[in-house]
């Protein structure tokens, strides 16, 4: 049997070329968009074709310096433990998420503090920069909120439906201009075929979480008392 090889693109171009005009051709040989042929070009090694003929391997990586991009082969290994196995020649590496749905759903228990955060670690796990800068503003956000919430709730007590209320409709605005938008991406770049993430560390954490507002909120209530007025009884001279 003869050896076989990986064609191994370096995640880098060749020192004369420009980065940003090899992305068309890059995309093209591979067959995918530019946001994907930029992926390519991240810096890290990634196997493109795996346990091809040396021929196959030599063709590859000939076609990919023309463009511009460094390649090499080298031989096969016979077993593999690492991820390369699922970044072939037109094949995304599967990311490791967080249901993006389920945790808009848990959202509605645990405050879009804990939907954002998991979104925002999505975001990174995808290697998209250009959302992380924005989950990250919403996970400041979201925080924010919550934070308001349990102070408003121990100045004022009786404030309580219209706070859920407000805590409902900040939830919906996350929603809809977040979170919809990555589980759009996740289903239309992944289906259901990434790693599964799964959910006892942040349910743990998200409870933890709702005890340490509880006990928050009642420190800061004993401290300030309440500002409600009464709601009976007049004084009379």
């Amino acid at each position: 049997m003869s050896e076989r090889h990986d064609v191994v693109l370096e995640g880098k171009v060749r020192a004369e070329a420009d980065r940003e005009a090899v992305l068309p051709d890059l995309a093209a040989l591979v067959g995918r968009d530019l946001p994907f042929a930029r992926e390519l070009l991240s810096g890290r090694p990634v196997v493109l074709r795996s346990n091809v003929s040396r021929e196959e391997a030599d063709e590859a990586v000939a076609a990919l310096i023309r463009i511009g991009v460094l390649a090499h082969a080298e031989p096969a290994p016979a077993f593999r433990i690492d991820a390369d196995l699922d970044t072939r020649l037109g094949q995304r590496p599967r990311p490791a998420l967080w249901n993006p749905n389920a945790a808009v759903n848990w959202s509605l228990l645990f405050t879009p503090v804990f939907g954002s955060l998991l979104h925002l670690r999505n975001w990174h796990a995808m290697q998209r920069s250009e959302r992380i800068g924005v989950a990250r503003t919403w996970l400041v956000v979201s925080v924010a909120v919550l934070v308001a919430s349990i102070v408003a709730s121990s100045l004022w007590p009786r404030s309580g439906n219209a706070l859920r209320l407000s805590n409902f409709v900040y939830l919906l605005v996350w929603y809809f201009a977040a979170g919809k938008a990555q589980a759009g991406f996740v289903k239309r770049e992944y289906g259901r075929d990434y790693v599964h993430k799964g959910w006892t560390k942040p349910l743990v954490l998200a409870l933890m979480e709702v005890v340490a507002s509880m006990f928050v909120a009642g420190m800061l209530q004993e401290s300030f008392g309440t500002h409600d007025l009464p709601q009976s009884g007049t004084t009379r001279l």
